[in-house]
This record gives structure tokens, sequence and C-alpha cells, in this order.
């Protein structure tokens, strides 16, 4: 699991769109695919329901997706407090 695969799956969660996430982040939509399939396998859970459209997240995935967030609040926070170090 990466910095990418946490933010990706943020945004797919808040859009519910594959294509228009990749298109909004400049890569294509097999290539986001690919990042959020490689996510689900990694933690051997799936993340997002694909039979609907809008694409949703399931109950675990909405679990992560908040504590995705989290994490990536506090990274933003931890660099910009490096700042001060500089």
């Amino acid at each position: 699991m990466n910095y990418r695969q946490l933010h990706y799956a943020v945004l797919l969660a808040k859009e519910g769109n594959f294509s228009q996430v990749a298109e909004s982040l400049g890569i294509t939509q097999p290539a986001l695919s690919k990042q959020i399939l490689s996510l689900e396998k990694e933690i051997g859970v799936a993340l997002f329901d694909r039979s609907r459209i809008p694409i949703v997240p399931t109950a675990a995935g909405e679990y992560f997706v908040r504590e995705a967030e989290e994490l990536l609040f506090r990274e933003d926070r931890l660099l910009r407090s490096m700042e001060q170090f500089k």
C-alpha cells in the first residue's frame, strides 16, 4: 500500500467513476483500475462495489477511505511542519 493508492481510493470514493478520476489525475482508466485492484488484493478486501453506477465503497471501503483520509492529512501536516527545519 502506498500514498498513491490511498489517494486514488479516496478520490474514487468521492467521485464514483473510474474514468473521471483517471482523467482528473492524468492517467488512463486501466492504470487507475490496476492500482485499486492491487490495493484490494494486498489488503484482501473489496473496497468498491463495481456492480453499481456510480461505483460506491463497500462497508470496508467506507472505513478504509476514512482512515486513508486521516493518514493523508497527517502526512501532509508532517511534511509542512518539516519546512521549519530547512
